[in-house]
């Protein structure tokens, strides 16, 4: 498909069961001797280890279908290994899931060179601050974490809209 489609790049997601080094870090993969490739990756790679607290691990060659098929620089992203328990717990929580959605999302903001920005940080105040909705701008929603946080990078000088709710409560 993305041959078909033109893509500019295709970027492939796993959680692997082990890890033959570490774990608790992101893995990231391309095509040997792709240039184009082995930047996305370190740069995307890179990005999501920084935004998910995890150690990176690459970028190194691999030889994949998808890599191998695919005319457009291609990576492989092995993020955090669900054999470490609370990882696989994690995951089953929406906020984390949106964590590491929002982690790609930077990565491929630096692929593009767009321009750093500065950076949002929400705190909701409260006895019961985890999981509350927080969306920016109307167009990118995260989740507070445990701590009743939320951070927002690339964010661009000025005024902006915060939306916060859940459950019904705005």
């Amino acid at each position: 498909m993305t041959n078909r489609w033109r893509a500019d790049g295709y970027i492939e997601i796993r959680h692997p069961g082990s890890s033959a080094d570490s774990a608790r870090a992101v893995h990231s993969y391309y095509f040997p001797g792709s240039a184009k490739g082995k930047v996305m990756t370190a740069t995307i790679g890179g990005a999501a280890a920084r935004r998910l607290s995890a150690a990176h691990r690459g970028p190194d060659e691999t030889v994949t279908f998808p890599l191998q098929q695919t005319a457009c620089p291609a990576v492989v992203l092995a993020l955090p290994s669900i054999a470490i328990e609370d990882e696989e717990m994690r995951l089953a929580q929406a906020w984390y899931l949106r964590e590491q959605a929002y982690a790609l999302f930077i990565g491929m903001l630096a692929m593009s060179e767009a321009p750093p920005g500065g950076t949002l940080t929400v705190d909701i105040a409260g006895a019961d601050r985890r999981d509350w909705m927080v969306t920016l701008d109307g167009t990118w929603s995260l989740s507070s974490d445990e701590a009743g946080r939320v951070v927002f990078e690339h964010v661009p000088a000025g005024s902006h809209r915060l939306l916060v709710r859940r459950a019904g409560v705005s």
